[in-house]
C-alpha cells in the first residue's frame, strides 16, 4: 500500500529510527572494540538521516535496511546529490538513469522521492507532478500515487484547484486509484469550476473497477449528479437503464433510486414504470414497497391517465399511507370513482390513518368525505337501534 501522510502521534517512530540509522552506520564505520574517529563520515552519516527521516515513518526501516548496504561511493554521490537544487535533485531521480546515485536500485529511487516530498523547499506541486510523470516505471506506481495525493493537498491548500485538479487526474490513472482519489478529484474539479473533468476522470475509473467493487454505488451516484448538473440528464438516465437490466430480474434498488432522479430532471419518469411495478411486485420489505409504491403513484399521476394513477393510489390505501389516502380521495373526481372510491374508505374507515384522513377532508367541506362520515354515522345508528330493546 501506499504510504500514508505523518501524523502528530509519529513524531517517536521518526526520532526512533533515526537514531537507529545513526546507530547503524556507527557500528558499520567502526572496527569491533574501537570508536568510529572518522568524523566526516559522521557528520555524512548524520546528514543523511536528517534527510531521509523526512520519508513516511512507515517507510525508513526499508530506507534503512537499502543505505546501510551503501558502499562510500554510492554514499558520497548520495551526499553530492543533497547539495543539489531540489529541481535538480528531482530531475536525478525521475527523469535520468544517474547510475552514480541510483544504479540499479530502484527503490532506492522510491526512497529519495519519499523524503524530497517531506522536504519544505520543494517546488511548485504542479512542476513537481510533471517531473514524477514523465519519470514512467523508474518508480513505483504506489510511490507516484503517493506523491500524487501529497501534491494535490499542497494545491489545494494553496487554493491552486487547477494544478490540483490536474495532478489527481493522473493519479486516477493509475492501477492503484481507489474511491478516495477520486472523491478527490471531484471536489478539486468542483472547486475549479470544471465538472466536466471529473465527469470523464471518473467515467474511465468505473469502466476498471470489478462488479463487486464496494464503492461502485457511491461512484455511480456522483456520476449521475455530474451529467444531471452538466445537462446531460437523459444520459444519465440511460446508463442507469442498463444497470436495470431487462426486467427480468428484480431491480437494483440504488440504480432505481439514480434513474428516478435522473428521469426527474430529464422529464422522462415515463419510462421507468415498468421497473417500478416490477421493484413493487418483488421488494421483500414493507418499507422499500411503500417508497416504490409512492413513486409509481407519482409518476403516474404525472404521466397517465386519471384512472391510471387513481389506481396506483388504491395501493397506498392499502399500505396506510396519508399522503397517499389524501391524494387518493382528490383523484377520484377526475377519475369518475367516486362511489368505488367512497365504498373502499367506508370499508377502511376502522383504520386510524384513513380515519383520520376522512375526519380532516370533512372538515374542509370535501364531499367525498362528508359522504363517507354520514354513511358510517348511519350505519352505526342503524346499528344501535337494532340493539335498543323494544
Amino acid at each position: 500500500m501506499p504510504p500514508r501522510p505523518r501524523r502528530r502521534g509519529t513524531a517517536v517512530l521518526v526520532t526512533a529510527l533515526y537514531l537507529l540509522l545513526a546507530a547503524a552506520w556507527a557500528w558499520r564505520l567502526s572496527t569491533p572494540g574501537t570508536v568510529p574517529e572518522d568524523t566526516a563520515a559522521q557528520a555524512r552519516i548524520a546528514r543523511i538521516a536528517a534527510y531521509l527521516g523526512k520519508a513516511p515513518p512507515e517507510t525508513l526501516p526499508a530506507i534503512l535496511a537499502g543505505v546501510t548496504r551503501m558502499d562510500d561511493t554510492r554514499l558520497a554521490a548520495l551526499e553530492r546529490w543533497l547539495d543539489e537544487p531540489p529541481l535538480d535533485q528531482l530531475r536525478r531521480i525521475t527523469t535520468q538513469e544517474s547510475s552514480d546515485l541510483i544504479g540499479g536500485l530502484n527503490d532506492l529511487r522510491d526512497a529519495l522521492l519519499l523524503a524530497w516530498l517531506g522536504q519544505p523547499d520543494a517546488p511548485p506541486p504542479h512542476d513537481t507532478h510533471l517531473m514524477i510523470a514523465a519519470a514512467g516505471d523508474r518508480l513505483d506506481p504506489r510511490v507516484v500515487l503517493h506523491a500524487y495525493e501529497q501534491l494535490a493537498r499542497q494545491a489545494r491548500a494553496n487554493r491552486e484547484h487547477a494544478s490540483a485538479t490536474a495532478i489527481l487526474q493522473r493519479a486516477a490513472e493509475l492501477p492503484g486509484a481507489d474511491w478516495g482519489v477520486m472523491r478527490q478529484l471531484i471536489e478539486s474539479a468542483r472547486l475549479q469550476g470544471e465538472p466536466a473533468a471529473a465527469l470523464r476522470a471518473l467515467t474511465s475509473w468505473l469502466r476498471r473497477q470489478p462488479p463487486d467493487s464496494p464503492a461502485l454505488d457511491e461512484a455511480r451516484d456522483a456520476e449521475a449528479f455530474l451529467l444531471t448538473g452538466l445537462d446531460r440528464a437523459s444520459e444519465a438516465l440511460e446508463k442507469q437503464i442498463r444497470l436495470l437490466g431487462d426486467g427480468s430480474a428484480p431491480p437494483d434498488p440504488a440504480a432505481l433510486e439514480r434513474a428516478l432522479v435522473c428521469a426527474c430532471a430529464s422529464g422522462e419518469t415515463l419510462r421507468l414504470v415498468p421497473w417500478l411495478e416490477r421493484a413493487l411486485d418483488v421488494s421483500p420489505d414493507n418499507a422499500a414497497r411503500l417508497r416504490w409504491a409512492r413513486a409509481l403513484a407519482a409518476v403516474s399521476e404525472l404521466e397517465l391517465p386519471a384512472a391510471t394513477a387513481y389506481a396506483a393510489y388504491e395501493r397506498l390505501l392499502e399500505m396506510n399511507d396519508a399522503p397517499g389516502i389524501a391524494r387518493l380521495i382528490a383523484l377520484a373526481p377526475a377519475a369518475k370513482k367516486e362511489a368505488e372510491c367512497e365504498a373502499l374508505l367506508a370499508s377502511a374507515l376502522h383504520r386510524p390513518a384513513v380515519r383520520g384522513i376522512i375526519e380532516s377532508g370533512a372538515s374542509e367541506r370535501n364531499v367525498l368525505c362528508q359522504r363517507v362520515l354520514s354513511r358510517a354515522q348511519l350505519v352505526t345508528a342503524r346499528q344501535a337501534q337494532k340493539r335498543t330493546p323494544p
